[in-house]
């Protein structure tokens, strides 16, 4: 498996900002050299952030290019100062262990099982605005 880490800083056109355009040049990169066109809905998208500030532009430019809502899953810990993110070739499988600011608070730890995919948020806003809209 072809693993791609990207760090996306504030500049970036994901933020609404024009100082770089990360995702656009990976997903590019990828579909020219590392996937066949008929390996793309077998790639898996994991966005790890203590905040939803680029999460909408990461999902446009995703769909944008192709990809599916049940290929993106997302790690969120509001409370958190960073997330060390650990990827298992072998098995696989995704870890983190999100740290904080605050001493007294121990490291929480999740594994891909714990990350949300981004059509069951899609569904929940939905829901909430359907909730809305016959009251």
């Amino acid at each position: 498996m072809n693993t791609q880490w990207l760090v996306v800083a504030k500049q970036d056109k994901l933020y609404g900002q024009s100082g770089t355009d990360l995702l656009s040049q990976v997903i590019k990169k990828m579909k020219t050299f590392d996937i066949y066109p008929y390996e793309k809905r077998s790639v898996q998208f994991a966005v790890i952030a203590p905040h939803f500030d680029g999460l909408a532009g990461i999902m446009d430019q995703l769909i944008r290019d192709g990809f599916m809502l049940s290929q993106i899953r997302i790690g969120y810990y509001p409370d958190a100062r960073a997330a060390a993110v650990q990827y298992h070739c072998r098995t696989d499988r995704l870890n983190l262990s999100w740290s904080f600011d605050h001493k007294n608070h121990k490291p929480v730890h999740q594994d891909m099982t714990g990350l949300v995919r981004a059509g069951d948020v899609v569904k929940k806003i939905m829901a909430m605005d359907e909730k809305k809209m016959y009251k």
